[in-house]
């Protein structure tokens, strides 16, 4: 590929982004982070990894500034909304990190002012990295009945307490729910939080959904998708660029040659899918949860 990309923050996420990128032979040509210290340990890793280093600044301005055909907003949640506005006002497609921007002392109503600058913005570009709905519909080839209950259990090895499990989780299992339910109404929401463990029950186009999740950096990582009583767990071999999923069903059998999600996201970005109205509602909903509102 010819075109230019430019990527916004550089940790663990995007140094997998980049290996893909890499490896799809579209480098990575521009990268915005916060400080010199990250300048250094950027242009390292580039280095070591891959036997060249882009343009790495901590200048915004010099950064947006520079022929950007791409970009990927991989920089903290709070951050992504001022990216997006300079990314859209300069008409650069985005991939973002999820959620589509996040700030939990925002109040109702000036989250739903935010929103309402995206959605409305006349050059609005972007996908937001929630890959995991990929895996969805290989799970449900075989399940024909109506899907009256369904669990999503996400366990995994980061450093985020209490609230913030949410905030980092939920986009993930919301795109579930809306690839497999559409747009409908929750109700009754009930949830459990304690440091490493959050835990939602609520109805959902009348059926009962459970999230649960968990955050440490010692527990083993685990994804389960249950649908009914169809029980899918990911199994997950080889790490960071490179790692292949399969997953195994409730009577042991196993459905393998599945794609990385984040591999398959990225060629869909890139070929221009887009699907707004999903990731806004995901945004809308997750702020609903995590506030226990009645409203979206």
């Amino acid at each position: 590929m010819n075109e230019f990309v430019g990527m916004i923050g550089f940790g663990l996420i995007a140094k997998v982004h980049s290996k893909i990128l890499f490896n799809s032979n579209c480098p990575i040509k521009y990268i915005l982070v916060k400080s010199d210290q990250s300048i250094k340990k950027t242009k390292f890793f580039f280095e070591k990894e891959f036997s060249y280093s882009p343009k790495i600044t901590k200048d915004i301005d010099f950064f947006f500034s520079k022929k950007i055909d791409f970009l990927y907003i991989c920089s903290p949640p709070k951050s992504h909304f001022e990216f997006l506005i300079k990314a859209f006002n300069n008409k650069i497609p985005v991939f973002c990190e999820k959620p589509i921007f996040w700030d939990s002392k925002l109040s109702l109503e000036k989250f739903s002012e935010t929103i309402k600058i995206l959605e409305s913005h006349k050059n609005k570009n972007f996908l937001i990295n929630t890959s995991n709905a990929y895996f969805l519909k290989f799970l449900m080839l075989n399940i024909k009945e109506k899907i009256k209950k369904f669990k999503f259990v996400f366990h995994t090895n980061g450093f985020s307490k209490f609230e913030q499990i949410s905030e980092d989780l939920l986009p993930h299992g919301l795109s579930l729910l809306i690839e497999i339910f559409g747009f409908s109404k929750i109700k009754e929401i009930k949830k459990t939080i304690v440091e490493s463990k959050v835990n939602y029950k609520f109805l959902y186009s009348d059926a009962s959904i459970e999230f649960s999740f968990r955050e440490d950096p010692s527990i083993e990582k685990k994804m389960v998708i249950q649908l009914n009583e169809h029980i899918f767990t990911r199994i997950q071999t080889g790490e960071g660029a490179n790692y292949k999923v399969s997953f195994k069903t409730k009577d042991g059998s196993i459905i393998d040659n599945l794609e990385d999600p984040f591999k398959i996201y990225s060629k869909l970005f890139f070929k221009g899918y887009r699907q707004h109205k999903k990731d806004f509602y995901n945004l809308k909903l997750m702020n609903q949860i995590i506030k226990c509102s009645n409203e979206i």
